[in-house]
């Protein structure tokens, strides 16, 4: 432990054992959750951000989808409105969030999607508009009890698990390692590509200490092909073209990595998580654009969806600029593991819904 998270360890004690009282409440029912008529599959982690919840919220969609009328419903986080919005084809990031603006848009709006601080209230409101919904998918709500959940998703990244990490402010969990329990099943997410079976093992056992009896499956991130944004100049981005990257993550560590090796990135421009793109940000932009003339702009698809408010219109004709799609992919073996997982929850609880009381 090094020396700042000595210091900050009798706070991380205080701010954890707040956190177990909480949960023991709805454990023992003196706070209730509330079970709704259609399953819900929570994806969420243990620390604050960057594990990877919309690649696997959209990877999620993507296998349901064939089964079930799926929807989506989060917190709405970073966004300027407040309550219940239900998406719209007229919805914008500033309205909805930049995570179910992206998800929104990125299944042409066929997969509804409704952001709320309290999903309790959103849930009811999104049935209403599109009752033909059966199953919903709660982003970010590992530690959303309100409402009851049918699979319980936990996502834990490669490089930073939360098996090695601490309750803030010594390190970056929301809550005690021990919350792992709660988890129906355990996501690896950004996974090296050659992770071996003698590591996975390894995660396994270290897992299963917070978590027994959990199953864990490992995933990667895979990126697509840059796609200019509409507005922007037509131009052709080839492999070892120079680029300046821009992105509003927790970490973008991955991404330039998967980048550099196609591209010569010459600048890199790191913004806030869930920032919003104001006066500052493009200002910030036009100058790296005026340091490197005629150079291409690389962003991710959810910051690509916060540029393409009206008010971004002129910066977006003035420079071509290129959207980075990224997608999880999981082996053969843990997808049809993880599918069989999930469509096994549903199905008991569509044949015996008290079942999950």
């Amino acid at each position: 432990m090094k020396w700042y998270q000595i210091l900050a360890f009798p706070f991380a004690q205080l701010y954890a054992g707040a956190m177990r009282f909480r949960h023991h409440l709805f454990e023992t029912g003196l706070k209730k959750s509330v079970r709704f008529d259609r399953p819900c599959i929570a994806v969420g982690n243990l620390s604050v951000g960057g594990t990877g919840k919309t690649p696997a919220v959209d990877f999620l969609i993507e296998q349901l989808q064939e089964r079930y009328a799926v929807a989506v419903v989060s917190r709405g986080y970073g966004r300027k409105t407040r309550g219940v919005r239900v998406a719209q084809s007229s919805s914008t990031a500033e309205e909805l969030g930049d995570e179910p603006a992206l998800l929104y848009e990125k299944h042409g709006g066929r997969v509804p999607v409704a952001v709320g601080e309290r999903r309790i209230e959103a849930i009811p409101l999104l049935l209403a508009e599109h009752p033909e919904t059966e199953v919903i998918l709660l982003d970010d709500a590992f530690q959303h009890r309100y409402v009851e959940r049918q699979v319980n998703l936990l996502l834990s990244t490669y490089a930073a698990p939360f098996f090695r990490d601490q309750v803030l402010p010594a390190g970056w969990l929301r809550e005690s390692r021990s919350g792992a329990a709660r988890a129906s099943a355990i996501l690896v997410t950004k996974c090296p590509e050659n992770l071996g079976e003698r590591e996975k093992e390894t995660y396994r056992q270290a897992c299963a200490r917070y978590a027994p009896g959990v199953p864990v499956y490992f995933s990667t991130i895979r990126y697509g092909q840059p796609y200019p944004l509409g507005g922007s100049p037509k131009r052709e981005l080839k492999p070892g073209d120079p680029v300046l990257l821009f992105s509003g993550l927790a970490s973008d560590e991955a991404l330039y990595a998967a980048l550099s090796g196609s591209f010569q990135v010459r600048e890199r421009i790191r913004f806030p998580d869930h920032v919003r793109y104001g006066a500052s940000q493009i200002a910030q932009l036009r100058q790296a654009a005026a340091a490197h003339p005629g150079v291409a702009f690389i962003c991710t698809e959810k910051d690509a969806i916060k540029l393409k408010a009206p008010a971004h219109a002129e910066f977006l004709a003035e420079f071509p600029i290129f959207a980075q799609p990224m997608a999880m992919h999981m082996s053969e073996t843990d997808r049809d593991s993880l599918e069989t997982h999930v469509f096994t929850r549903l199905q008991a609880f569509f044949q015996s819904p008290d079942a999950f009381r």
